[in-house]
């Protein structure tokens, strides 16, 4: 691959976790897919469509499925769409109140139609009661089953000898099954790209449970300044003198790792992996389910890709462009296009007035897309760094010594000082010049899933069949209205 292929502006993806809405994502994906197929050619599908793919829970899975597909397809994006719609087959589940039976159907809406015509404001339409008791079969009821997914499993707590069973009982979630369906559906585990083959990039993100200061985010890219014994690790988490405070060591993207991106508290089991820290000792870490910290990873994404490629360059031996006039010549950190799915609206049209909608519009609040102010401020750094260029350019320009106008300059973002602001590892920055080095420009596209009249709270595990068609056909169809 020549230099100018490898630096050229990318394009990334970020799938938002949310369960079952994660179908919604194989909708938008398949509209995106077709869109710069027909816009830049089959030719297209043979390089990276995406440069990274990005998510957290159930979009740590799509992007893993992605990602897999396109290394296991003699590196082709041909069919991938497909491939991650054939995935959401295999997780369409039967329930009752969705059942084939044409005669069962008839009175089952007859019967919510009934009710719902005499009190509408109090009693569900078909398709919401549909979805409510689809949901309480599969996730909500002792022995539930999810196909390829979990089953329920009833628990009891007597820490406050409280037997009250409406109390102190619950479910917990046992997702063996997902385990066993992403081992037999990922053909490569690990798995391990790079840029130097021109692979796509996936990340993931994961929270510490013990110590959930910043999100852990698991890369199938090696470290550009790894050695043959580490090639893939993580760091996380602030030490008491400002430093990072864990390191997680794998190879490469394993089963392990999607599964701490996606397994929410009450599973039954949640990785675990070695902490190797700066001191030498060595302890597990327990992870869960990544959207509770980074429902929408763009800040990591951002964060991961300034870092490798500021590595890259350097272990590389490559002159790249530190922020000053002088170098801005030399090879950039590459722009990057975002493309942002998200799950949970930020925006109602109407106030919730029942438990279900109350508890329904709490958990959308707690996981819709915070990026906005990320984006933001990706900006404001790039246009005060176009400034401190064009300042810089004016003062040598109308100086009687340019020479010395230069060096002057130059001093100044070089000298040895006390920043306020911290580096990623914590540390406080000591150079003007650490703030302009490794900066690109973003452009994010955002396609937002909305809820419809017939939302209810457990959307995020109603995977059955009619709500998972659903929710592909809507993403195929909101997807359309986006400027490629």
């Amino acid at each position: 691959m020549s230099l100018d292929e490898k630096f050229h502006a990318q394009r990334a993806l970020i799938f938002q976790g949310g369960g079952a809405l994660g179908a919604y994502e194989a909708g938008v994906f398949r509209t995106l897919y077709d869109g710069f197929l027909e816009q830049e050619g089959e030719s297209s599908l043979q390089k990276n469509l995406f440069n990274i793919i990005a998510g957290s829970s159930i979009g740590a899975i799509n992007a893993t499925i992605l990602v897999n597909y396109f290394v296991n397809n003699n590196k082709s994006w041909i069919g991938s769409a497909d491939a991650l719609e054939k995935f959401w087959d295999k997780l369409k589940s039967l329930t009752i109140a969705d059942s084939e039976s044409h005669l069962l159907k008839h009175y089952w809406n007859g019967y919510w139609n009934f009710w719902h015509n005499i009190i509408p404001d109090k009693v569900a339409s078909p398709e919401a009661a549909r979805r409510y008791w689809s949901w309480n079969q599969l996730a909500n009821t002792p022995l539930g089953f999810t196909r390829n997914l979990c089953f329920t499993v009833p628990r009891f707590d007597i820490k406050f000898l409280d037997f009250n069973p409406f109390v102190s009982s619950w479910l917990g979630y046992d997702f063996s099954q997902l385990r066993i369906f992403l081992e037999n559906e990922v053909h490569q585990f690990p798995i391990k790209t790079s840029i130097e083959d021109n692979e796509p990039r996936l990340l993931m993100v994961s929270v510490d449970v013990q110590d959930c200061s910043t999100p852990i985010t698991f890369d199938s890219y090696p470290k550009p300044n790894a050695n043959a014994d580490c090639e893939w690790y993580s760091e996380y988490g602030k030490s008491k003198d400002g430093g990072i405070q864990h390191r997680i060591n794998y190879n490469g993207i394993g089963v392990e790792q999607v599964l701490a991106s996606s397994l929410f508290p009450y599973s039954l089991y949640h990785p675990k992996m070695k902490d190797e820290s700066s001191t030498g000792e060595s302890s597990e870490r327990t992870f869960w389910d990544g959207n509770f910290i980074s429902s929408t990873p763009l800040r990591e994404l951002l964060q991961s890709h300034r870092d490798f490629w500021l590595d890259y360059f350097k272990y590389n031996n490559i002159e790249y462009d530190d922020g000053t006039l002088k170098n801005e010549d030399k090879q950039k950190v590459p722009d990057l296009d975002v493309y942002i799915v998200n799950l949970y609206p930020s925006i109602e049209e109407s106030l919730p007035q029942d438990l279900d909608s109350v508890r329904d519009r709490e958990i959308d609040i707690k996981f819709h897309d915070r990026t906005n102010y990320d984006e933001q401020m990706a900006h404001v750094i790039t246009d005060y760094i176009d400034l401190i260029k064009k300042i810089r350019k004016i003062a040598v320009d109308h100086s009687r010594d340019k020479d010395l106008a230069k060096s002057e300059l130059d001093n100044l973002l070089m000298a040895d000082q006390s920043l306020l602001s911290k580096k990623r590892h914590g540390y406080h920055r000591t150079k003007f010049q650490d703030l302009l080095e490794g900066r690109f420009k973003v452009r994010v596209h955002r396609i937002d899933r909305k809820d419809d009249r017939d939302t209810i709270f457990g959307k995020h595990a109603d995977f059955s069949c009619s709500t998972i068609e659903q929710l592909i056909n809507a993403g195929r169809e909101d997807a359309k209205y986006l400027d490629l």
